[in-house]
């Protein structure tokens, strides 16, 4: 957002990237993800430097090394967590090149087909960024609004799924838009602190307000579309409670089920550092 504090934006990298558990291409990715992130993206995650990250020779060699995923098999990354970490990157970074694509003044509410056309190749098949999320992420589950799931039974793109789905994926993954989470990067070695900091953040920071005097908990609506990724209602609050400070989650826990539920949208937004 404009006037948002930028400490790693534009900042100049001061040691090589820690080697990481996968390896090989994959892992080569992954650092060419962390180093645009780490020079274009603030600090908070909630703004991104697009004109100086598109015209960077670092985005140039992402995109060299991005279209050899067409040839790279993801289902041999054996380790959920190197798949989780991969297809977060994977996706958040997508966003980030269709969004410096965009015109200054667009949204991508505006842009038909953003997230639902193909983004990128991997393996000879071509993923949306709804298949990443809905396909890949929350191995193939129903997307918010829809009865059935995202693939057919014999889609050979099911094969690369995350299992079991990881319903923290709705903390990690940029909208690019009002009520979406931060921007971060996601470590294969450290993706389950992180995905946990990730959610913790969220509700903290507006995802989850408690009205005690009404007897009232306003979530944001990200908890209604996912509410089953979570096990439903009961689920949900249960999850909640563990992401907050110890005074709220014991009055959550104490009340849960006789609480009135409320959804919102976080009035924040991820824009341009310029």
């Amino acid at each position: 957002m404009p006037g948002t504090e930028q400490n790693s934006i534009n900042g100049e990298r001061n040691e090589p990237p820690a080697a990481r558990p996968d390896g090989g291409f994959a892992g080569e990715i992954q650092d060419s993800i962390e180093m645009l992130f780490e020079r274009f993206v603030a600090t908070d995650g909630m703004a991104v430097d697009y004109k100086a990250l598109h015209n960077s020779a670092e985005f140039r060699d992402y995109e060299l090394e991005v279209r050899k995923l067409a040839d790279f098999d993801p289902t041999e990354l054996e380790l959920r967590e190197e798949r989780l970490a991969l297809w977060i990157n994977l996706y958040n970074m997508t966003v980030l090149q269709k969004v410096g694509t965009l015109d200054a003044a667009a949204s991508v509410k505006d842009v038909k087909g953003f997230f639902s056309r193909n983004a990128c190749s991997l393996g000879g098949m071509d993923y949306s960024l709804d298949d990443i999320e809905h396909g890949i992420l929350r191995d193939n589950a129903r997307e918010p609004g829809r009865p059935w799931r995202k693939w057919r039974s014999w889609d050979a793109r099911r094969h690369s799924a995350v299992y079991p789905l990881e319903p923290r994926v709705c903390f990690a993954l940029t909208r690019a838009s009002s009520s979406g989470p931060a921007l971060r990067f996601y470590d294969v070695a450290g993706i389950e602190g992180q995905l946990y900091q990730a959610a913790k953040g969220f509700i903290l920071n507006g995802g989850v307000t408690i009205e005690i005097e009404r007897n009232t908990i306003s979530m944001s609506q990200i908890f209604r579309d996912y509410s089953a990724d979570f096990g439903g209602g009961q689920g949900v609050l249960k999850f909640i409670a563990n992401h907050m400070e110890p005074e709220d989650a014991a009055l959550i826990r104490s009340r849960a089920g006789a609480m009135k539920v409320k959804y919102h949208t976080l009035a924040r937004e991820l824009n341009s550092a310029s």
